[in-house]
């Protein structure tokens, strides 16, 4: 039937209900499966209403069907990839569930009248009148009842009209657009004067009760961040493409590729057998003769006390670092992906909390932060000095620091060596207006000296595209907070377990 549908549809309105359709069956699910318990065939509760795993499943083979045109065999093959694929169908039948719920709540009708035209429209013969043999023909090839067919087009209209109702869809208003279409297509020269600390001078040493009230007023400078001693198991399946081809040199590399993974997940579900039975991740590695790899004592950007990479070294990545500082102590996590298309499992095995060291264990530190804060104190000065000069006279003047200049800054695409806080600023700006910000080194003062203006008639189209875009941005995020509205009403919950038992079977 959808595929008669998808090749008659003329008009906007039937091509807006092929669309929701599609959803009904593939995505929202139907109404009349619901169950008002949440038991342990459920995979999510929305309200009143549970989602069961015969639905995801259902919408789940749909999606799989899908994809498998573009993805191929690995869709079948690949569980991680199947779970990614069954937590976005999931969301999608929430996402349906929440929308029914709300226009159930506001009784929405679909008249007869309404059902009847549309029907009509798409089962009609060539003298316009409705036909009942083509129409009798759509039910049959896909297995629905009229009552059925007629049920689920008027649940999809009424998800499809709220939609409507919250997002309108269309162009951004030209008085909303036309000042950010300017601002954004607009760009600006500027002149950087660069004050770093190096060349503020500044040598009171401070007393003992000056560095001990610096300490006391500002101990968040010299907090010991957290560190971790991370184990981790790291599974590669290129290492083991080789023996597989000496063992089936029959197969394609595709063949060859999906083995290895087979293979990974296999050692994956011995490791974690391991681990359920109360060995160690090192014990359980070494026992399965798989790849052991330990990261002691650094903080959550990998670096030791002493200011050293440890990553630089290691097979740790930041992906396994992050996942590391992300789990409690002596938990393990489940088999990730790499970028690289690796897998890990990844525990922290011990962990120190960030402190403050005592003063008399860092006070060469302290010493160096009084002075570089003193510093940046007299360049915050001289920073605000210029700029006051800049604005009163419209000039830079004759100034000790090193300048350069920079043409065609647009938002669109800020330099890099530029602070972001620093765009907003200049932007703001009219012509021999300065304004100045902190950077790494000291402070910058930027002096807007040239504007090129973008000119709506001369950029028609590029304006008449910008609106495009930021009307559909601004109705996508009208609905994600309408779809975050709905959940207080509405809450959900969702069964992991059962969802994992799921793709699993």
């Amino acid at each position: 039937m959808l595929q008669y549908i998808r090749k008659h549809t003329s008009s906007w309105v039937a091509k807006i209900l092929f669309f929701v359709l599609i959803l009904s069956f593939g995505v929202w699910g139907v109404g009349d499966s619901l169950r008002s318990r949440f038991g342990g065939d459920d995979v999510a509760q929305v309200g009143d209403n549970v989602i069961s795993k015969a639905q995801v499943s259902r919408a789940m083979r749909e999606e799989i069907n899908r994809l498998r045109k573009k993805l191929g065999s690995r869709i079948d093959t690949d569980p991680m990839l199947q779970m990614e694929v069954a937590q976005l169908v999931l969301l999608n039948l929430i996402q349906g569930q929440l929308l029914d719920l709300e226009a159930k709540k506001l009784k929405l009708v679909i008249s007869d009248d309404t059902i009847r035209e549309i029907v009509h429209a798409q089962f009609r013969t060539k003298s316009g009148t409705f036909d009942r043999e083509k129409f009798n023909a759509a039910m049959y090839n896909s297995g629905l009842t009229e009552s059925g067919y007629l049920y689920l087009l008027r649940d999809a209209l009424k998800k499809e009209f709220l939609t409507k109702a919250i997002a309108v869809g269309g162009d951004a208003p030209s008085p909303i657009a036309a000042p950010l279409f300017k601002q954004s297509q607009e760009t600006r020269n500027l002149t950087i004067v660069e004050i770093p600390l190096s060349s503020v001078k500044y040598s009171k040493k401070p007393s003992e009760e000056t560095l001990k009230k610096f300490y006391e007023e500002n101990k968040n400078l010299f907090v010991e961040p957290e560190r971790r001693t991370l184990s981790s198991v790291i599974l590669d399946p290129k290492k083991l493409i080789p023996a597989i081809k000496k063992e089936h040199p029959e197969l394609s590399d595709d063949e060859h590729r999906q083995e290895a993974l087979s293979r990974i997940y296999k050692q994956a579900n011995e490791l974690e057998d391991s681990l359920a039975s109360g060995a160690t991740l090192k014990e359980s590695a070494n026992a399965l003769k798989l790849s052991f790899h330990l990261l002691e004592k650094v903080d959550v950007r990998g670096k030791t006390a002493s200011g050293r990479n440890a990553l630089k070294d290691s097979a740790f990545t930041k992906e396994i670092l992050k996942t590391g500082f992300e789990l409690s102590q002596n938990f393990e996590s489940d088999l990730k992906e790499t970028e690289d298309g690796k897998f890990y499992i990844v525990m922290p095995e011990e962990s120190v909390s960030k402190s403050v060291p005592p003063l008399n264990t860092i006070q060469k530190k302290v010493s160096e932060k009084y002075m570089a804060a003193n510093k940046f104190d007299l360049a915050k000065k001289e920073a605000i000095a210029l700029v006051k000069n800049i604005n009163g006279t419209g000039k830079l003047g004759k100034i000790l620091y090193k300048t350069r200049q920079v043409s065609g800054v647009s938002m669109q695409s800020p330099p890099k060596d530029l602070p972001e806080n620093l765009l907003p600023q200049v932007f703001s700006l009219p012509v021999k207006k300065a304004t100045a910000v902190p950077n790494a080194k000291g402070y910058l003062v930027a002096m807007v000296t040239k504007i090129t203006p973008t000119k709506l008639a001369k950029d028609h189209f590029k304006f008449t595209a910008y609106r495009q875009n930021l009307g559909k941005e601004m109705n996508q995020e009208i609905f994600i907070q309408f779809l975050g509205a709905l959940q207080q009403h509405f809450p959900v919950t969702i069964n992991n377990k059962a969802l994992q038992e799921m793709v699993q079977d």
